[in-house]
């Protein structure tokens, strides 16, 4: 990175992965369809919804620290195929499976790689996610995009998740000189874990809304439709 233009209102963007920098929704349906293609089961993208409730349920109750990441892995898949009567599955091999193939289907937002490219000349660019660590790092250096952050910080690797001030102490940490609260946006997809722990941790916060509702529950600095509008604030 050239040296911060001191005139910028950011030095360090902090961008979620998943359906920030990548489309996640794309790549997890391609995950799960192959799952059940290897499991001999017949597979519909209502089926997909179905499963995108439980898996929600449960990602709600891992931020929320009422179940760890071992219960977040398996247990997702467990309840989804018991409670849609398909009988007892290994979760944790169906786990494993799911994000294997997620490391392939998985691709980047369309014009992601030269709007970093282009913000890296005046920022820090950093990667902040509650992903497993068996795909964020394989998946970006994939992407030919991992090379671009100065930082990554996943959960599945220290042990912390957003929105814990914790873990953006850590991601704070990973860089000298140490990032300035006030020149810092988090910017993410999820108003429960990118837009609320950047809140509590006192920091500025740019919601990517992907056209969903914001209930009020948390109010971020500012909201675009598309990664590819976050120029337009900077």
């Amino acid at each position: 990175m050239n040296s911060p233009d001191s005139s910028q209102k950011y030095r360090d963007l902090f961008f979620d992965i998943d359906n920030t920098i990548v489309d996640f929704e794309q790549g997890s349906q391609q995950a799960f369809r192959l799952v059940f293609e290897e499991l001999g089961l017949d597979f519909t993208d209502a089926i997909y919804e179905q499963y995108k409730i439980v898996n929600r349920r449960y990602w709600m109750a891992f931020e929320d620290g009422r179940i760890d990441n071992a219960t977040l892995r398996s247990g997702r898949f467990e309840a989804f195929f018991k409670e849609y009567g398909y009988g007892d599955y290994n979760g944790q091999q169906i786990n494993d499976a799911y994000l294997n193939n997620l490391i392939t289907t998985t691709e980047a937002i369309p014009g992601i790689k030269d709007l970093l490219v282009s913000l890296k000349v005046n920022h820090r660019i950093h990667a902040i996610t509650n992903g497993f660590k068996e795909v964020q790092r394989p998946r970006l250096k994939r992407m030919d995009l991992i090379h671009l952050f100065d930082s990554i910080t996943v959960s599945d690797e220290i042990g912390i998740a957003k929105p814990d001030s914790a873990y953006f102490d850590h991601a704070f940490n990973l860089n000298t000189p140490l990032p300035i609260k006030s020149k810092t946006l988090v910017i993410g997809d999820s108003l429960t874990s990118d837009i609320q722990g950047g809140n509590r941790y006192g920091v500025d916060t740019c919601w990517i809304s992907n056209s969903n509702y914001n209930d009020g529950g948390h109010t971020p600095t500012y909201t675009i439709k598309s990664i590819l509008d976050l120029k337009e604030i900077l």
